[in-house]
């Protein structure tokens, strides 16, 4: 597939985001014009290379947890919006977690490997050669310090162009709906019942003579008069099974399963298969891959965008700070693991969509972090990139309009541009559309329809940034650096009640109604 993202290709050298085309950020075009399953790549040029890549998710519903059982459609419950997003197409690798946070990043996995180096030697091994397979043992901490990382470098690039746009990309975790929605790989609600628990399945004729009739044996053990129901359900009823017997032929019937539907590999006695390279199993309609197997991954406890953002700037914060994060309970684990097992009661529920390693009546519910969870469940993570309204985006948005307190000759074209993105990354209150609203007033005439421009002029005074998106220096401090700069140069004499003079009078408050 081609790869693009809004036209722009990422590397990053020596610590710092480069773009090799940076057109597109100034005119900002709408991301919904990528294709679900759009490839990203970012290439981190590291000796060797490593590359991160993402694909589009684009904007849907969900019904999350376990799909509803019930045919009446006043049971089920109402669907979740889910905004537009880029997921990382694998689990972060070992190289690329070496690459981003170094020695000292990888120290932590080392000591949870150590613990277990007298029973599982090749793991500590592995955390010392490997490269392509995903990184493990990693605990919340390392997941957030990756994603802020990543954050950084690229605010710092970002603030450093010449005429950047008012949104920004945000890396961060993704909340546990989203990693729900972008393993089915579906975009409508309606149509998820067809995938109720796997991105990807096989029909039952597609089984082994041999395992279809041990389908028809366990599923009649269980107490079901007629054939084996050829569905995800039936699948995971199988592994209910507590009869030492049968468990044996379930083990068989889900090794072949999996082994077609995502090409996995084959579990040990124990329930731990080998920890394969990232992307060696079969990708689903959006081409993510391992999204049932590899590591469980770090993801968020939250159903609602507004929610997810704020939890994750409580994480970021926390750990610019240097604090560890732990009694986290708005954290959850996603998906499969190789240290888990199919079998047993419940067991196959960890790997489905809706499930993890920690659930609670077949549903997945929030628990409080600590760190021994690194050593039982081995996790790992996965990236989300998102486009998002900049917390300084007055400030750039001042910025690309004038020219040395003088409009610009591109101003109509920007101010076109960035009210395409603000219509749609925000909510119809959202202050930036007064913004905009107020300098395309001030492009157009400068004396024409004074009412109505005073009365966007008072929203501009009034309105406060937004919350931080993990950027690096906030939008109060550079307003008021632009206040102080522009008070410094005016011409003496220069008309207070002009439309320049009402503007930076304007600025003042907002600098001044800013939260501390």
């Amino acid at each position: 597939m081609k790869t693009q993202f809004i036209r722009i290709a990422l590397c990053m050298s020596l610590g710092l985001l480069v773009f090799l085309t940076a057109t597109c950020v100034t005119s900002a075009p709408s991301i919904q014009a990528a294709q679900p399953g759009e490839l990203v790549e970012w290439k981190v040029a590291t000796n060797p290379p490593v590359t991160i890549r993402f694909h589009y998710c684009p904007a849907g519903t969900i019904r999350p947890a376990k799909p509803s059982t019930a045919t009446a459609s006043e049971n089920l419950p109402p669907p979740t919006q889910v905004r537009d997003f880029y997921l990382g197409e694998t689990e972060v690798t070992l190289a690329q977690f070496r690459a981003v946070l170094g020695d000292a990043g990888l120290a932590p996995l080392k000591a949870q490997a150590a613990k277990v180096q007298t029973t599982n030697p090749e793991l500590f091994d592995m955390l010392q050669r490997g490269q392509d397979e995903p990184a493990f043992f990693v605990g919340l901490d390392g997941a957030v310090d990756f994603c802020n990382r990543l954050q950084t470098e690229f605010d710092d690039f970002r603030a450093k162009m010449a005429q950047p746009s008012v949104d920004t990309r945000m890396f961060r975790l993704p909340s546990h709906v989203e990693w729900q929605y972008a393993a089915r790989g579906i975009a409508a609600s309606d149509q998820q019942a067809a995938m109720p628990h796997f991105g990807r399945w096989i029909r039952f004729a597609e089984l082994s003579p041999a395992n279809q009739q041990k389908c028809q044996e366990v599923w009649q053990s269980l107490g079901h008069g007629g054939p084996f129901s050829d569905n995800q359900d039936a699948f995971l009823e199988l592994a209910r099974t507590t009869d030492a017997a049968q468990q044996e032929k379930v083990k068989e019937i889900l090794t072949e399963a999996f082994g077609k539907a995502f090409g996995s590999a084959r579990r040990q006695a124990s329930g731990m298969s080998t920890l394969q390279p990232v992307g060696k199993t079969r990708a689903n309609a959006w081409n993510l891959t391992d999204m049932h197997e590899g590591v469980s991954e770090w993801t968020i406890w939250a159903t609602k965008p507004e929610r997810a953002r704020d939890l994750w700037l409580k994480l970021t914060t926390a750990r610019k700070s240097a604090k560890p994060l732990i009694d986290q309970e708005d954290v959850f684990l996603s998906g499969g693991s190789f240290s888990d097992s199919y079998f047993g009661a419940k067991a196959l529920s960890r790997f489905t969509v809706w499930g993890g390693p920690k659930l609670t009546d077949d549903q997945p519910q929030p628990f409080s972090f600590q760190a021994e969870i690194v050593l039982d469940t081995v996790p790992g993570f996965r990236v989300l990139m998102e486009r998002v309204v900049a917390d300084d985006w007055l400030f750039v948005l001042r910025r690309g309009v004038f020219e040395k307190r003088l409009m610009s000759a591109n101003a109509p074209n920007y101010l076109k541009s960035s009210n395409a993105v603000v219509l749609e990354l925000t909510e119809s209150d959202h202050p930036a559309r007064s913004a905009v609203e107020f300098y395309s007033e001030l492009a157009a005439s400068r004396t024409a329809v004074p009412v109505r421009f005073g009365e966007t002029l008072k929203k501009v005074a009034q309105m406060r940034p937004t919350p931080s998106s993990g950027g690096s220096g906030s939008a109060a401090s550079k307003l008021a650096a632009l206040v102080k700069k522009t008070n410094e140069t005016s011409t003496p004499g220069e008309s207070s009640s002009s439309d320049e003079g009402d503007y930076f009078q304007a600025l003042a408050a907002v600098v001044q109604l800013t939260p501390k």
